[in-house]
């Protein structure tokens, strides 16, 4: 039987945010209100081995990273010029605008500023988006942590998960994700040009949510921390250059990611990934595991352990993951869209159904989780089943270009009966 599309083989998912979101930033949000939230909950399961702390991970610097290359800083993320700074005080403290509570006037001249920022999926430092005039959702929130600071305006993170983007380069596949900043105003803030010094209190701060790329269908997943945000700058930079192969580079950001953010599984999946890219499976391995014992969001760090095991013909312990991930929680699609689509590109139709089904079941408006299903559906030979899953396709592709070819798809699939 042919097949209805085109096979991905060896999936490996990296975070990415805001790489492919939005082509401008004319879709700047700002939004007022008191935030409630509560953490995502993540399945705890038996780690792999009761021995634990025979899982470490490599202490040797490996050959291909010997010399470091030069990686700012975290505080020059954040840094701004003096003319960026002056011309930002100057707005700040304008008589005209005193009336404005502060986190909101941080808005507002971001607001006037994205008028001639152009998107781009550069990772870019605070500095660098008002020189370039541009950047990604991350590049944005870093301008805004700049102005924040010079004010003493709070700011805190949200991880956004948002509609399926993905990027393919070589076999890494970048999933789009997204950032935004919340700013609050303290309850104490002293401002020596505003109210002549005085304290100015306020005990029911106004909370503005800055969305870079707004569109109303993103989903929040947890807050993240002033240490993780830094390190995700990192994990961009890290990502950016395993896509081109510099692989020392890679390293020394990973390493330098997980200083502000210790064993954090994005981390440790890039660096198991950098080892087996460079022929050291032992090593691989190593971190897998650590991180498989470490972490809570293990179901990458179990995927790709899986995919390695594979490799290396160890059939029986892959089966071993295969069913703890079959028996896993978790709240990501986009995390079973891939687990499906490896399945199917193995022709394991029947685990590749039901991870396609699993996403779908979280993410209903995952046009290819339907997509996957109608081709597994049509592999199996249930055409009627798989003519049905595709018009859920159609219906839920937004993009043209998604819904005409899963048109002429469904097309084909009613000639067939």
């Amino acid at each position: 039987m042919k097949s209805v599309d085109n096979l991905i083989s060896d999936i490996i998912f990296l975070p990415l945010f805001c790489r492919l979101f939005g082509n401008s930033w004319s879709g700047l949000l700002l939004i007022i209100f008191t935030i409630s939230l509560t953490s995502c909950s993540t399945l705890q399961t038996t780690p792999l081995t009761s021995d634990i702390e025979n899982w470490h991970l490599p202490s040797a610097i490996p050959s291909f990273a010997k010399e470091r290359p030069t990686i700012i800083g975290a505080d020059e993320i954040y840094r701004l010029s003096k003319e960026q700074q002056n011309a930002f005080l100057k707005y700040y403290r304008d008589s005209e605008n005193q009336e404005v509570p502060g986190n909101e006037r941080i808005v507002h001249y971001l607001s006037k500023k994205a008028r001639t920022f152009v998107y781009n999926p550069a990772t870019r430092t605070a500095n660098e988006v008002f020189l370039f005039t541009g950047g990604n959702c991350l590049s944005l929130a870093n301008a805004t942590t700049a102005l924040a600071r010079l004010v003493n305006v709070r700011v805190t993170y949200q991880y956004m998960e948002d509609l399926p983007i993905f990027e393919k380069m070589d076999n890494i596949i970048f999933r789009g994700a997204h950032v935004r900043s919340v700013l609050s105003f303290p309850t104490s803030h002293l401002d020596e040009h505003t109210s002549k010094g005085t304290t100015i209190l306020n005990a029911n701060p106004s909370r503005v949510v800055v969305d870079y790329f707004a569109n109303g269908k993103s989903r929040y997943v947890s807050n993240i921390s002033e240490q993780e945000f830094t390190a995700m700058y990192y994990r961009n930079l890290a990502a950016d250059a395993m896509a081109e192969e510099n692989y020392s580079r890679t390293y020394w950001l990973i390493e330098e990611s997980m200083i502000h953010a210790p064993d954090h599984p994005d981390a440790l999946n890039m660096l198991a990934i950098l080892y087996r890219r460079t022929g050291d499976e032992q090593n691989a391995e190593l971190v897998y595991r650590y991180g498989i014992n470490k972490s809570n969001e293990k179901l990458s760090l179990l995927k790709n352990y899986r995919t390695l095991l594979k490799r290396q013909g160890r059939i029986n312990e892959a089966r071993g993951i295969t069913r703890r991930i079959a028996k896993f929680e978790d709240a990501d699609p986009f995390e079973w869209w891939s687990l499906a689509e490896g399945a199917y590109s193995e022709e394991n139709y029947s685990d590749a159904l039901m991870y396609y089904k699993k996403s779908v079941e979280i993410a209903p408006y995952l046009h290819e989780g339907y997509f996957g299903i109608a081709k597994t559906y049509y592999q199996l030979g249930r055409l009627d089943s798989a003519e049905t899953a595709m018009a859920s396709a159609v219906e839920n592709a937004s993009r043209k270009e998604f819904r005409s070819l899963y048109e002429v798809k469904l097309q084909v699939l009613s000639n067939l009966e």
